[in-house]
């Protein structure tokens, strides 16, 4: 804790010593927070500093930790104020230029230099949980889109000859008008000739800032001129008149830290409607004010014209697809019927096939051999015959054949085989689809004790397909 001691002044062996005076010595300083953590390259932006015995720092200053990164090109240190309760000071976030110009935002690692021997580049070094590196993130500057001819008009309303604020806003359009996270966000500041606009509400981006702009008397009375008109030096009495100039236009600013920007001049005018005050107002000709009201009533028949034109459109549209869908039921339930007495008369054709002569009235029991080729190669009229005449071909090399086939069968069950297999086969010009359902038909057989092994092979081949 601090501690108060007294200090002695020796001079030439001479102590010099104040018994009434004490020096007090504390620990040194800790940063704990920094609020909020971020800033533009062009600096300056207000950073509450939160920390343990700031009271006793005299001069403070904020830098960029040029020792720890290696993309500032240089930078300008900014000021602090320590607070007089001693556990916090305000700063300016330093400026910095980049080697490498960038549109997004980085953290850049800061350091506090407290008097003239103490730096503190860490937050929380007495604890584990909370300790870490301060820093900034740094955003590019701000930029501001000029308004065309670089003016802007602005309406206006006056109630008993007093100007009040009209329920539309300025808008501010540009880039990095917002920095910072949800809940720690830094918001340009808009100004109308000196006096600060109002920010009405932040969109979600950062581009667009709304604000309302300050009465007109208020600007007036801060720029207002005077000027000494008809004066008149010969008379004894010394005439004159002193007209006041109130202006209507102001210069717009836009500030973030040290970067200002300006898009263009405020022109303060009257809506178009608060010159009509009475029929017989002559500021508006009446074959003007007809002439309008007719366009009026003629746009209001068009649209009405159009409205009712696009609705028929709709209903007729909205008929032709009702109509569209009943006649797509109709055919979906019409070729449902077709398959199905299809279906129905292939049952009965293959169930005549297989059925034994003579033997109609018992259920057809065939071996799984026959079944199968029945149902896999429907075109082939007699298999027994043509599977006669392979062994025919050769009866002295049966035991060889049996192997090699043996053999082949079990590189049917390699995975990495049986995909390469089937892929060197599609890549064929002439394997067409007639060849692809007969070897389907016979991987099936020959795998057909190890259909799980089939359904992943599938599966691999739909997951190829579609890749």
């Amino acid at each position: 804790g601090p501690k108060k001691v007294k200090v002695q002044l020796e001079v030439d062996k001479e102590v010099i010593s104040a018994e009434n005076i004490q020096y007090e010595y504390v620990a040194d300083p800790i940063i704990t927070t920094v609020i909020p953590n971020c800033s533009l390259a062009a600096g300056g932006i207000r950073i509450v500093v939160h920390g343990t015995n700031l009271h006793a720092i005299q001069v403070a200053t904020v830098h960029v930790d040029m020792y720890n990164t290696d993309v500032v090109a240089s930078s300008t240190p900014g000021n602090c104020e320590v607070k007089p309760n001693g556990d916090s000071m305000i700063c300016e976030t330093p400026a910095l230029k980049l080697k490498t110009p960038t549109v997004h935002a980085i953290p850049i690692p800061i350091v506090f230099k407290l008097d003239e021997n103490i730096m503190l580049n860490h937050l929380n070094p007495t604890e584990i949980e909370n300790a870490g590196p301060a820093s900034l993130t740094y955003y590019p500057d701000f930029t501001v889109e000029v308004w065309n001819k670089g003016v802007k008009q602005w309406q206006y309303s006056m109630v008993d000859n007093e100007t009040e604020g009209s329920s539309a806003f300025l808008t501010i359009e540009g880039k990095n008008l917002t920095i910072g996270t949800a809940d720690r966000k830094v918001a340009v500041k808009v100004f109308v000739g000196g006096l600060e606009c109002e920010i009405a509400r932040h969109h979600n981006s950062d581009k667009v800032v709304l604000c309302t702009p300050p009465k007109l008397t208020d600007l007036q009375k801060k720029h207002a001129s005077y000027q000494v008109k008809n004066e008149d030096k010969k008379s004894s009495r010394r005439r004159r008149e002193v007209v006041v100039e109130k202006p209507t236009t102001f210069n717009v600013t836009v500030k973030m830290g040290n970067k200002v920007v300006s898009p263009g001049a405020l022109v303060y005018s009257l809506p178009s409607d608060a010159s009509i005050k009475s029929p017989g107002n002559s500021d508006i000709p009446l074959p003007v004010v007809l002439g309008t009201v007719f366009a009026i009533i003629v746009m209001a028949i068009v649209v009405t014209l159009l409205i009712f034109k696009y609705r028929e459109n709709s209903q007729r549209l909205s008929e032709q697809s009702e109509v569209t869908k009943k006649k797509m039921h109709d055919l979906e339930s019409q070729v449902a019927r077709e398959c199905k007495d299809a279906f129905t008369e292939l049952q009965m054709m293959v169930m005549n096939d297989i059925s034994p002569r003579g033997e109609l009235t018992s259920l057809p029991f065939l071996d799984f051999s026959t079944y199968a080729y029945k149902v896999l190669f429907p075109n082939i009229e007699d298999f027994q015959r043509s599977t006669g005449r392979f062994h025919a071909a050769a009866p002295n090399n049966r035991t060889a054949v049996v192997a090699g086939l043996k053999d082949f069968h079990t590189l049917l069950s390699s995975e990495p085989f049986l995909l390469h297999f089937i892929h060197t086969l599609e890549q064929q010009p002439r394997f067409n689809m007639k060849d692809r359902c007969n070897v389907a038909s016979l991987l099936m057989v020959a795998l057909s004790d190890r259909l799980d092994y089939v359904t992943y092979i599938m599966s691999r081949l739909c997951v190829d397909t579609t890749a």
